[in-house]
């Protein structure tokens, strides 16, 4: 877990998709992106370290997706892709691509729809849930 008392290089509010929270913030920091949001059933927290970001991508619109990172899966081998839709999403793919340092040039895609594999961090799926 990371803790600073620096500022964040960007902050929004943000969303997964088809779920929403009272209150949330995206924060980028020059090693880590941090997710807060308040739920009607409790708080969710995580912090993602940049090097785990193999790929984003952004789209325009208004859509419910306009954000989307794929990250490193680790020793598992299983990469996870991360939908949401946040406030000034191509900023937010701008200032991501020049601090992670592991980015894939010729990477997989990131399709816009969701598929039925990927996983919110939210859901209840096993292993690919990851709320704290």
């Amino acid at each position: 877990m990371y803790f600073s008392s620096s500022d964040p290089v960007l902050s929004s509010p943000f969303r997964y998709p088809r779920q929403s929270f009272l209150w949330s913030r995206l924060r980028l920091f020059e090693d880590r992106i941090e997710f807060v949001g308040l739920r009607w059933t409790g708080l969710h927290r995580r912090t993602l370290p940049l090097a785990r970001v193999k790929n984003l991508r952004w789209w325009t619109g208004s859509g419910d997706i306009n954000f989307a990172l794929l990250l490193d899966g680790g020793d598992d081998g299983e990469d996870e892709r991360i939908y949401l839709h946040v406030d000034a999403a191509g900023l937010w793919k701008h200032e991501v691509a020049a601090r992670a340092q592991n980015l894939v040039a010729d990477g997989p895609d990131l399709p816009k729809q969701k598929s039925s594999s990927d996983s919110s961090p939210s859901s209840s799926n096993g292993k690919r849930a990851r709320a704290a």
